[in-house]
């Protein structure tokens, strides 16, 4: 088998968990980016460095078995035509363009008579991932010839990855170095995988992708984000130092209970699985890792949306019989975050009611009303705590 992949957004997550998985393992990288004259810098130097940072300590892997995909439309066409597997570590608002790119690659294909899988591997924290990606693709897609070539041979596959990647810099002169958590792995939807399926270390094929990636975001990242707004409120710079701080430590783990009940509620977890990803993501309550309270907490709007990784989760409890009490507060202070923080809202408290923020951003009302005044009750609990 071709040990090649295509990196298709080569930031923390691209570079830092699958560069170093499949570079680990042997594999020859090509990235794709918008800012290629970074990339080419990168390439110039030669190398780029991964450090793997957990229980205090930092061991470090140099990846230099890398090239680069040229910046322009021939160039990520004429990549996706040849490979097998493109690993696509972008946000959402990328899809489009990168699933028309698709359609023309599988055009491209039929002509030059390459008939085997293309693989995209999703590696996002977005909720319905492959639906959105795969809507792209059919929608620019010409004729019955390309629709059947799209359904015989290519998988949307959604992507678990487990582990946070972060920028770094003091470490070592190398201004590409990223810093990824202890023990990282991907979780691949092997259900939706066409063809072989490589053997590669630390990547695990599995079957309930949409569970897992409901639990990842409703419960792992949903920790994760509401450790950072809690720390926000406490004057805190990093997760770590969040995590450690006992009434912090206190609320988040008693959301994270809430969401991984209603989860299980909601979908069949392998009880022995389950409980293996719980004691993993506990683990991360103690590693010593610089990540900063600002990258957690970017686009809150979003995170705070009705769907989303508090909401979602709330709205969960609420329909197994579970009161989302946590989950209401880290809702409020992602909220109080947001009227800090973003320009957007800073000076929405003085034009409309707490009521309309809750309404706007998180999309609930008086028809919830259970969840609505959880919510509406911690915000002015923390009001009252900022006098």
């Amino acid at each position: 088998m071709n040990k090649e992949i295509l990196i298709i957004g080569a930031g923390n997550i691209g570079k830092g968990v699958v560069g170093m998985i499949y570079a680990r393992a042997g594999y020859q990288l090509h990235f794709y980016d918008l800012a290629y004259d970074r990339l080419a810098e990168m390439k110039s130097q030669g190398y780029y460095t991964v450090w793997e940072s957990g229980d205090g300590e930092s061991t470090s892997t140099e990846i230099r078995n890398f090239d680069l995909v040229q910046n322009d439309e021939n160039g990520l066409v004429a990549a996706l035509i040849h490979h097998t597997v493109a690993a696509c570590s972008v946000y959402e608002g990328a899809f489009k363009s990168i699933g028309e790119h698709i359609a023309q690659a599988i055009e491209g294909r039929i002509r030059q008579n390459i008939y085997k899988p293309l693989n995209i591997l999703l590696c996002v924290n977005s909720l319905n991932a492959p639906e959105i990606f795969a809507s792209y693709i059919k929608a620019a897609l010409r004729g019955n010839e390309q629709g059947e070539y799209f359904r015989q041979y290519i998988g949307i596959c959604q992507v678990m990855v487990l582990s946070a990647a972060l920028p770094t810099a003091g470490i070592s002169e190398d201004k590409f170095q990223v810093t990824v958590t202890k023990d990282p792995h991907l979780e691949i939807d092997g259900v939706a995988y066409k063809g072989e399926k490589p053997v590669v270390a630390a990547v695990t094929y599995v079957e309930n992708a949409e569970a897992r990636i409901y639990r990842k975001v409703y419960v792992g990242n949903m920790r994760h984000c509401m450790a950072a707004y809690m720390g926000s409120f406490k004057g805190y710079q990093y997760i770590d130092e969040s995590q450690r701080d006992p009434e912090i430590r206190f609320s988040i783990q008693n959301a994270f209970k809430e969401a991984h009940s209603a989860i299980n509620r909601k979908y069949q977890l392998d009880p022995l699985e389950d409980i293996q990803w719980v004691k993993y993501m506990d683990e991360k309550l103690d590693a010593h890792v610089k990540d900063d309270i600002s990258r957690v907490t970017a686009n809150s709007e979003k995170k705070l949306g009705f769907n989303e990784r508090f909401v979602g989760p709330a709205k969960l409890c609420m329909e197994g019989g579970i009161l989302p009490y946590s989950l209401a507060k880290g809702i409020a202070y992602g909220l109080a975050y947001l009227v800090e923080n973003d320009e957007k809202y800073k000076d929405y408290l003085k034009n409309f009611s707490l009521d309309d923020l809750i309404k706007t951003v998180c999309g609930i009302n008086e028809s919830d009303w259970v969840l609505f005044s959880l919510i509406k009750e911690q915000c002015k609990e923390i009001a009252y705590r900022k006098k």
